[in-house]
Protein backbone atom coordinates (compact mmCIF):
# COMPACT_ATOMS: atom_id res chain seq x y z
CA UNK A 1 0.00 0.00 0.00
CA UNK A 2 2.97 2.41 0.43
CA UNK A 3 4.32 1.64 -2.80
CA UNK A 4 1.26 2.55 -4.25
CA UNK A 5 0.91 5.92 -2.47
CA UNK A 6 4.72 6.20 -3.71
CA UNK A 7 3.71 5.90 -7.01
CA UNK A 8 0.87 8.08 -7.17
CA UNK A 9 2.99 10.93 -5.31
CA UNK A 10 5.99 10.32 -8.03
CA UNK A 11 3.03 10.40 -10.84
CA UNK A 12 1.77 13.82 -9.83
CA UNK A 13 4.92 15.26 -10.08
CA UNK A 14 5.50 14.11 -13.37
CA UNK A 15 2.04 15.10 -14.44
CA UNK A 16 2.57 18.85 -13.04
CA UNK A 17 6.11 18.55 -14.76
CA UNK A 18 4.80 18.14 -17.94
CA UNK A 19 1.97 20.31 -17.47
CA UNK A 20 4.48 23.27 -16.52
CA UNK A 21 6.42 22.50 -19.71
CA UNK A 22 3.41 22.66 -21.51
CA UNK A 23 2.10 25.83 -20.72
CA UNK A 24 5.54 27.07 -20.94
CA UNK A 25 5.75 26.08 -24.60
CA UNK A 26 2.08 26.89 -25.06
CA UNK A 27 1.80 30.69 -23.39
CA UNK A 28 -1.87 32.13 -23.61
CA UNK A 29 -0.83 35.85 -23.98
CA UNK A 30 -3.79 38.01 -23.55
CA UNK A 31 -4.51 40.69 -25.91
CA UNK A 32 -7.48 44.05 -25.14
CA UNK A 33 -9.95 44.12 -27.63
CA UNK A 34 -11.12 47.10 -29.04
CA UNK A 35 -13.24 48.48 -31.72
CA UNK A 36 -12.37 49.79 -35.06
CA UNK A 37 -12.77 53.42 -34.45
CA UNK A 38 -10.91 53.63 -31.21
CA UNK A 39 -7.58 51.78 -33.58
CA UNK A 40 -8.32 54.71 -35.75
CA UNK A 41 -7.95 57.13 -33.22
CA UNK A 42 -5.26 55.94 -31.83
CA UNK A 43 -3.21 56.32 -35.21
CA UNK A 44 -4.36 59.93 -35.42
CA UNK A 45 -3.06 60.45 -32.11
CA UNK A 46 0.11 58.61 -33.03
CA UNK A 47 0.57 55.95 -30.42
CA UNK A 48 0.93 52.69 -32.76
CA UNK A 49 4.19 51.65 -33.11
CA UNK A 50 3.55 48.15 -35.16
CA UNK A 51 0.88 47.11 -37.23
CA UNK A 52 0.55 43.29 -37.87
CA UNK A 53 -1.99 42.13 -40.30
CA UNK A 54 -3.22 38.37 -40.18
CA UNK A 55 -6.35 37.85 -42.43
CA UNK A 56 -8.89 40.20 -41.02
CA UNK A 57 -6.98 40.21 -37.88
CA UNK A 58 -4.99 43.07 -36.82
CA UNK A 59 -2.78 43.38 -34.08
CA UNK A 60 -1.91 46.60 -32.84
CA UNK A 61 1.68 47.27 -30.59
CA UNK A 62 1.70 50.80 -28.61
CA UNK A 63 4.56 52.41 -28.10
CA UNK A 64 4.13 51.94 -24.47
CA UNK A 65 4.29 48.17 -25.12
CA UNK A 66 0.60 47.62 -24.50
CA UNK A 67 -1.22 45.04 -27.02
CA UNK A 68 -4.78 45.48 -28.43
CA UNK A 69 -6.05 43.86 -31.12
CA UNK A 70 -9.24 44.45 -33.68
CA UNK A 71 -11.01 43.03 -36.91
CA UNK A 72 -11.01 45.09 -40.35
CA UNK A 73 -13.77 43.87 -42.95
CA UNK A 74 -12.81 40.62 -45.31
CA UNK A 75 -10.98 41.81 -48.37
CA UNK A 76 -10.12 45.22 -47.68
CA UNK A 77 -6.83 46.71 -47.33
CA UNK A 78 -5.57 48.15 -44.05
CA UNK A 79 -3.68 51.05 -45.61
CA UNK A 80 -6.25 52.07 -48.16
CA UNK A 81 -8.60 52.40 -45.37
CA UNK A 82 -6.89 54.01 -43.11
CA UNK A 83 -6.15 56.91 -45.62
CA UNK A 84 -10.21 56.82 -46.18
CA UNK A 85 -10.55 57.58 -42.85
CA UNK A 86 -8.05 61.02 -42.78
CA UNK A 87 -5.05 59.10 -41.69
CA UNK A 88 -1.92 60.86 -43.79
CA UNK A 89 0.18 58.54 -45.57
CA UNK A 90 3.26 59.84 -44.33
CA UNK A 91 1.91 58.74 -40.83
CA UNK A 92 1.94 55.65 -41.93
CA UNK A 93 5.09 55.48 -42.76
CA UNK A 94 6.11 56.00 -39.33
CA UNK A 95 4.15 52.71 -38.34
CA UNK A 96 5.79 49.21 -39.16
CA UNK A 97 2.77 47.45 -40.99
CA UNK A 98 3.49 43.78 -41.36
CA UNK A 99 1.39 41.53 -43.23
CA UNK A 100 1.08 37.80 -42.28
CA UNK A 101 -0.52 34.74 -43.87
CA UNK A 102 -3.11 32.63 -42.32
CA UNK A 103 -1.97 29.94 -40.82
CA UNK A 104 -4.06 26.56 -40.86
CA UNK A 105 -4.55 26.10 -36.62
CA UNK A 106 -6.40 23.04 -36.86
CA UNK A 107 -2.71 20.93 -35.93
CA UNK A 108 -2.08 22.90 -33.40
CA UNK A 109 -5.46 23.19 -31.94
CA UNK A 110 -5.22 19.49 -32.07
CA UNK A 111 -2.42 19.08 -30.56
CA UNK A 112 -2.95 21.60 -27.75
CA UNK A 113 -6.58 19.98 -27.10
CA UNK A 114 -6.31 16.37 -27.63
CA UNK A 115 -1.97 15.76 -25.97
CA UNK A 116 -3.38 16.79 -22.41
CA UNK A 117 -6.10 13.79 -22.56
CA UNK A 118 -4.00 11.32 -23.84
CA UNK A 119 -1.40 11.84 -21.60
CA UNK A 120 -3.95 12.52 -18.48
CA UNK A 121 -5.30 9.24 -19.78
CA UNK A 122 -2.17 7.12 -19.80
CA UNK A 123 -1.37 8.53 -16.28
CA UNK A 124 -4.87 7.10 -14.78
CA UNK A 125 -4.22 3.69 -16.61
CA UNK A 126 -0.76 3.84 -15.08
CA UNK A 127 -2.13 4.35 -11.61
CA UNK A 128 -4.97 1.55 -12.57
CA UNK A 129 -2.28 -0.75 -12.88
CA UNK A 130 -0.24 0.16 -10.22
CA UNK A 131 -2.86 -0.34 -8.02
CA UNK A 132 -3.78 -3.80 -9.33
CA UNK A 133 -0.20 -4.54 -8.93
CA UNK A 134 -0.42 -4.05 -5.02
CA UNK A 135 -3.46 -5.76 -5.00
CA UNK A 136 -2.21 -8.88 -6.76
CA UNK A 137 0.79 -8.65 -4.74
CA UNK A 138 -1.09 -8.34 -1.45
CA UNK A 139 -3.24 -11.31 -2.25
CA UNK A 140 -0.04 -13.84 -3.45
CA UNK A 141 1.02 -12.43 -0.21
CA UNK A 142 -1.97 -14.07 1.72
CA UNK A 143 -2.33 -17.24 -0.22
CA UNK A 144 1.75 -17.58 0.39
CA UNK A 145 2.82 -21.23 2.57
CA UNK A 146 4.72 -20.59 5.69
CA UNK A 147 8.41 -22.08 5.32
CA UNK A 148 9.85 -23.89 8.25
CA UNK A 149 13.88 -23.37 8.30
CA UNK A 150 15.95 -26.16 10.26
CA UNK A 151 19.50 -26.23 11.17
CA UNK A 152 21.69 -25.12 8.44
CA UNK A 153 18.89 -22.43 6.79
CA UNK A 154 17.60 -25.13 4.98
CA UNK A 155 13.92 -25.40 4.35
CA UNK A 156 11.69 -28.12 5.66
CA UNK A 157 9.07 -29.13 3.28
CA UNK A 158 6.77 -31.60 5.94
CA UNK A 159 6.49 -30.11 9.95
CA UNK A 160 5.71 -33.26 12.55
CA UNK A 161 4.66 -32.56 16.07
CA UNK A 162 7.70 -33.86 17.09
CA UNK A 163 9.24 -30.04 16.04
CA UNK A 164 7.20 -28.68 18.81
CA UNK A 165 8.82 -28.62 22.13
CA UNK A 166 6.37 -29.72 25.27
CA UNK A 167 2.71 -29.28 25.21
CA UNK A 168 2.39 -32.39 25.56
CA UNK A 169 -1.50 -31.73 26.19
CA UNK A 170 -2.32 -29.86 23.53
CA UNK A 171 -0.34 -32.13 20.82
CA UNK A 172 -2.34 -35.39 21.52
CA UNK A 173 -5.57 -33.90 21.45
CA UNK A 174 -4.24 -32.51 17.98
CA UNK A 175 -3.21 -35.94 17.15
CA UNK A 176 -6.92 -37.24 17.70
CA UNK A 177 -8.09 -34.28 15.03
CA UNK A 178 -5.57 -35.19 12.53
CA UNK A 179 -6.19 -39.05 13.24
CA UNK A 180 -9.99 -38.34 12.92
CA UNK A 181 -9.54 -36.31 10.02
CA UNK A 182 -7.79 -39.26 8.69
CA UNK A 183 -10.00 -42.03 9.21
CA UNK A 184 -13.59 -40.45 10.15
CA UNK A 185 -15.17 -43.72 9.59
CA UNK A 186 -13.72 -45.06 12.99
CA UNK A 187 -14.59 -42.32 15.22
CA UNK A 188 -18.33 -42.08 13.34
CA UNK A 189 -18.78 -45.75 14.65
CA UNK A 190 -18.16 -44.65 17.96
CA UNK A 191 -20.64 -42.14 17.86
CA UNK A 192 -18.35 -38.86 17.48
CA UNK A 193 -19.53 -35.79 16.16
CA UNK A 194 -17.44 -33.99 13.40
CA UNK A 195 -16.06 -31.18 15.21
CA UNK A 196 -16.60 -27.58 13.42
CA UNK A 197 -13.34 -26.22 14.15
CA UNK A 198 -9.93 -25.72 16.73
CA UNK A 199 -9.08 -23.12 18.94
CA UNK A 200 -5.81 -22.98 19.87
CA UNK A 201 -5.33 -20.57 22.92
CA UNK A 202 -1.72 -18.87 24.65
CA UNK A 203 0.43 -16.50 25.12
CA UNK A 204 2.57 -15.29 21.88
CA UNK A 205 5.27 -17.51 21.30
CA UNK A 206 4.28 -20.70 22.71
CA UNK A 207 3.00 -22.21 19.13
CA UNK A 208 0.25 -22.25 18.66
CA UNK A 209 1.43 -21.40 14.42
CA UNK A 210 3.80 -23.92 14.55
CA UNK A 211 1.07 -26.22 16.02
CA UNK A 212 -1.78 -25.32 12.98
Amino acid sequence: MRDLWKNIFYGLLIFLFFAGVFSLLNPQEKIQEISFSEFIKQVEEKEVKTIEVKGNQIIIELKDGVKKTTTKETGSNLEEVLISYGIKSDDLKEINIVYREVENDFWIWLLISVLPVIFIGVFLWWILRQGQRGATQAFSFSKARPRIYGVGGKIREKVSFDDVADLKEAKEELKEVVEFLREPKKFLEMGARIPRGVLLVGPPGCGKTLLA
